[in-house]
């Protein structure tokens, strides 16, 4: 019994190729999907004109109501083309700042319907805004008081 006949060697070059060629397919995904996320000439030309007739309706007081050609309208048309572009944002929260004053303002002055009116507008734009359901809840419940007092 002598020593244990020598192992073939492995050849190294094969598992260095497989590990280069899965770092390459990483690298070369990761930059495939930053590309797609980011605004095209063409896509940032339409976001951009639905935030210059956001700007337009908001000037007018034109916020919200029937019909497809509102701010509220052209701003969402501006977020489902790209979400996180910067005037997209400023404008979710300019809005969401106005439809918030007038809420205060409908309630203030008892309107509750028109009040929970614009705090549903603020959940169209910011569908995880805790503090604007809540008021909705509340000012649901309130009118259910009212309701329920009437003869």
């Amino acid at each position: 019994a002598g020593p244990p006949p020598p192992r073939p060697r492995r050849r190294a070059w094969p598992i260095a190729v497989a590990i280069g060629v899965a770092a390459l397919t990483i690298v070369i995904v990761a930059m495939l999907g930053r590309e797609r996320s980011a605004s095209t000439p063409s896509t940032a030309k339409q976001v951009d004109a639905e935030l210059a007739l956001t700007d337009a309706r908001i000037a007018s007081g034109r916020l919200v109501g029937p019909g497809s050609d509102e701010a509220l309208d052209h701003l969402l048309a501006a977020r489902s083309i790209d979400a996180e572009h910067p005037g997209v944002r400023e404008r979710l929260r300019l809005l969401a700042a106005k439809f918030q004053q007038l809420a205060d303002q409908a309630g203030a002055a008892g309107s509750l319907a028109e009040a929970a009116a614009h705090l549903q507008a603020i959940l169209v734009l910011e569908p995880d805004n805790a503090a604007a359901a809540a008021r909705v809840t509340e000012i649901e419940e309130q009118i259910l008081a009212r309701q329920r007092r009437r003869p």
